[in-house]
């Protein structure tokens, strides 16, 4: 169990998951392709990040065609929900993460 809670701790304490997080947090479902735009990262760098948020079950991947669509996993424990509330919390007071989120709703493409 130990092992288990150091990993969420791990996936949310890297500062590009941490980014995409934020938009996730403020958003239903996202697509890559808007978080490339909203972050100005490479698109192989966030899919790399997304990556191992799904594999740590942080979030969930949905398909529509050929698009790929993630949100937060909202069957998480409540614990982990609550710590995910309170960085979104956190969150809204960095510059960068305003400034992505900002972007995100110029930027995303539904």
């Amino acid at each position: 169990m130990l092992e288990k809670i150091s990993q969420f701790y791990k996936t949310c304490s890297e500062p590009v998951r941490l980014r995409i997080l934020n938009i996730l947090l403020n958003n239903q479902k996202v697509c890559v392709c808007d978080l490339v735009s909203s972050l100005a990262l490479q698109q192989s760098m966030i899919s790399r990040h997304l990556t191992y948020l799904k594999n740590a079950e942080v979030v969930t991947v949905s398909r529509s065609g050929t698009w790929r669509y993630y949100e937060i996993n909202n069957q998480l424990p409540a614990d982990k929900l609550a710590v995910l509330d309170i960085l979104k919390k956190q969150l809204v007071n960095d510059e960068l993460c305003c400034a992505d989120i900002n972007q995100f709703k110029i930027s995303c493409c539904e």
